[in-house]
């Protein structure tokens, strides 16, 4: 835009046309992931779920959620595998081991899985 709105006292300036700014849709990723596998932390939820969708329909191999150890989180992540599945008609592809990732051990348990 030709004239954008400047803020009093900083150096932050919106142009009149705010919303469009505010509203942007990046494209979808083309990257192929065939035959590998991710592992991924946080996907049993929100934003983390939405990326593993993505990520199964870009191809992987196998999707790997990795879990703190806890009953809620178990749940979550079975509804979050079935979610995924039903959403891009792919099932079979998670995976979910428990990960805390403040102990050394279960780093390590985690990556010889």
């Amino acid at each position: 835009p030709d004239n954008p709105t400047k803020i009093p006292n900083s150096n932050i300036a919106f142009s009149h046309d705010l919303p469009s700014q505010l509203i942007y849709k990046p494209p979808f990723p083309s990257t192929s992931f065939a035959n590998k596998t991710i592992p991924f932390a946080g996907a049993n939820t929100g934003l983390g779920r939405e990326a593993a969708t993505n990520l199964v329909r870009l191809g992987a191999a196998k999707v790997i959620l990795a879990v703190r150890p806890h009953p809620k989180n178990d749940a979550q992540g079975e509804v979050a595998k079935s979610a995924i599945g039903t959403t891009t008609g792919v099932t079979g592809v998670f995976e979910m081991y428990d990960l805390d990732y403040p102990s050394s051990a279960s780093v390590l348990v985690f990556a010889a899985q």
